[in-house]
């Protein structure tokens, strides 16, 4: 109780494995036959699951686990914020650091500076982000069905923060 997990799940609806993709199969099941999602969650005593982000979307700073999902929570009502994205880049030093990327709210010019001061008055120092990006709406890459592409937003941080250099 009170600490984040991946969610397994198995009985007779879960899926028995991916059709002719035995690796595939094998990396997405325990030894036991529990499937494992890639959702993190968090059960409460009172037996509630709480989702608090994606396996494949954290990133590990120094040796830390860090869940964007935190990150992405303590700043959503920060003024001139429309959306943030943390997302974890290369660090020669930490392995990985966190990168917000933000879409301020038409108008606004939020100073990066200033969103990183607050978190790291808020959060461990593991988890406070490195660095920040401004993009525009346009530039949020989305999947299909609407969701922001994290692997793709990793990579338009990096190549940002590159012409920076």
């Amino acid at each position: 109780f009170g600490c984040d997990g991946e969610l397994q799940v198995r009985g007779p609806v879960v899926t028995q494995g991916y059709f002719e993709k035995p690796e595939e199969t094998d990396a997405a099941f325990t030894a036991d036959g529990w499937f494992r999602s890639g959702d993190i969650g968090r059960l409460s005593e009172g037996g509630h699951l709480k989702l608090t982000g994606r396996l494949k979307e954290t990133y590990r700073c120094g040796g830390e686990m860090v869940m964007p999902r935190e990150i992405e929570d303590l700043l959503i009502n920060y003024p001139g914020i429309a959306q943030v994205f943390a997302v974890g880049i290369p660090d020669p030093k930490m392995g990985e650091v966190g990168c917000l990327c933000i879409v301020p709210i038409d108008g606004a010019m939020p100073i990066v500076d200033d969103i990183i001061a607050h978190c790291a008055a808020r959060l461990a120092r593991f988890k406070i982000p490195k660095y920040g990006v401004l993009l525009k709406p346009m530039d949020v890459p989305l999947t299909a069905t609407g969701r922001p592409q994290k692997f793709k937003l990793t990579e338009l941080a990096i190549e940002r923060l590159s012409q920076l250099s």
